[in-house]
């Protein structure tokens, strides 16, 4: 990609990014692929089975793609694994990641050239919410930080940039919540959607945390709630016990047609 030359590096607001490569074709990244398509920007998606498939090394190693999202699953070791093999034959794009709780930092360590890597934390479902955290880490040019900000404010994002902490802004309280009402979901004896319509009434949530937790996946979920656990157990409790319940008989909410409610 010649997009990131010394002169687009001086002035990023005439970067322009054109072809984007979304690395995962699970829940998230079909999500991204759709709203970038649905804006008619050049999008190729990529399965993470495929990605080590020669072909595809070899059509991202021909750095055609100005921005690459890595949205493999919630898994340190995956991530690190997926984003250094990308980082080595795409030498040129700008390269992200979309996690939910893995801190940018640590992940840096693995990406060859690692100015150019940053989180862009998409919402899910990612064409219906406008939010987007965009993430630097320690050693992210600032420059593409805020390219990456103007191309997704052009799309129609609200992006907001959040420094690198466990859950960033959004994640940090919304996981928290959602883990504390599967626990009062046990505690107050509750059906779920009794529950939901509480705090739907109260709080104003569209979806209840409950129904929200089924969207995005009891599995996802424990992934997330685990590795805020991990970063700091003082202030992230573990997954209730009734999330591993649900994921040990296979109930992961709206992908596998039951969770805390049946579809």
């Amino acid at each position: 990609m010649n997009s990131m030359s010394n002169e687009n590096l001086d002035a990023p607001q005439h970067f322009k990014i054109n072809k984007v490569a979304v690395i995962g074709s699970g829940i998230m990244g079909s999500g991204i692929e759709a709203y970038f398509s649905s804006k008619n920007l050049e999008v190729q998606l990529f399965s993470k089975r495929s990605l080590f498939d020669s072909r595809s090394l070899e059509y991202l190693a021909k750095g055609e793609h100005d921005l690459i999202i890595e949205c493999c699953d919630e898994n340190f070791e995956i991530k690190k694994r997926v984003l250094s093999a990308i980082s080595k034959v795409n030498t040129s794009g700008i390269l992200s990641t979309c996690t939910s709780s893995l801190s940018i930092n640590s992940l840096q360590q693995f990406v060859h050239e690692p100015q150019r890597f940053m989180g862009i934390h998409f919402m899910n479902p990612a064409k219906v919410i406008p939010v987007v955290e965009v993430i630097p880490g320690k050693l992210t040019d600032l420059s593409l930080i805020q390219n990456v900000k103007s191309f997704l404010e052009s799309l129609g994002k609200e992006v907001f940039i959040v420094q690198d902490s466990p859950g960033f802004a959004v994640n940090s309280i919304l996981i928290s919540m959602l883990n504390q009402s599967v626990y009062s979901l046990d505690q107050t004896k509750l059906e779920p959607k009794n529950l939901d319509e509480i705090i739907k009434k109260t709080t104003g949530m569209k979806l209840g945390p409950l129904a929200t937790i089924d969207l995005i996946g009891i599995d996802v979920t424990i992934r997330i709630m685990q590795n805020l656990h991990e970063s700091n157990s003082k202030v992230f409790p573990p997954p209730a016990p009734k999330l591993l319940e649900l994921e040990a008989l296979g109930n992961l909410g709206r992908k596998s047609k039951k969770g805390f409610y049946t579809y």
